[in-house]
């Protein structure tokens, strides 16, 4: 549709649809996210895409269950616009840390702690902002959020760190 606005005709886009059974890659080199259903809502050079259930596939079919993902776009038009996306994520100790280094968001690819020993679990609430650029380096991405681990263990020691057990509470800022 087209809408006359001061002398000028501006065009007018609404569309919504669904997908189904979606796999995407967000981040090149990074682990792919796999959807039963994704909801994508467009209006005009706004976008929302809104993601209930996934899961951010990190190894044999294992990853960190994401929920309640949103991901929007105000101005898609813009130089360089950013999205905000936000999400809640789940899982084991080991796929997290696999998925944190495999993103490698804020140096977390530089951790090295031993995935195949180490047992907990992870929770965790995240709002991140990601320009769109055709190349997105790490360092770019603007993370906020809280997570949880707990019942942490580790089956041998870690350097000199003999692990029993414990919890750990973080928060992130820009």
């Amino acid at each position: 549709d087209a809408v006359l606005v001061r002398g000028v005709i501006r065009e007018s886009t609404a569309m919504d649809f669904k997908a189904q059974q979606v796999e995407m890659q967000l981040f090149k080199d990074g682990p792919p996210l796999t959807a039963p259903e994704v909801s994508v809502k467009v209006r005009n050079q706004d976008i929302e895409i809104a993601i209930p259930d996934a899961l951010l596939v990190t190894g044999d079919k294992s990853g960190v269950a994401v929920k309640q993902g949103l991901f929007t776009v105000s101005g898609i038009d813009a130089p360089l616009p950013v999205a905000d996306v936000t999400f809640r994520a789940q899982s084991a100790l080991a796929p997290a840390l696999d998925a944190l280094g495999q993103l490698r968001f804020a140096g977390a690819d530089k951790l090295a702690l031993p995935t195949d020993t180490i047992q907990g679990k992870f929770d965790g609430d995240f709002s991140i902002k990601v320009p769109l650029a055709p190349e997105v380096e790490p360092e770019t991405i603007a993370i906020v959020g809280k997570a949880k681990v707990t019942e942490i263990k580790s089956k041998e020691k870690i350097g000199v760190i003999n692990l029993q057990s414990g919890s750990v509470d973080g928060e992130m800022s820009e």
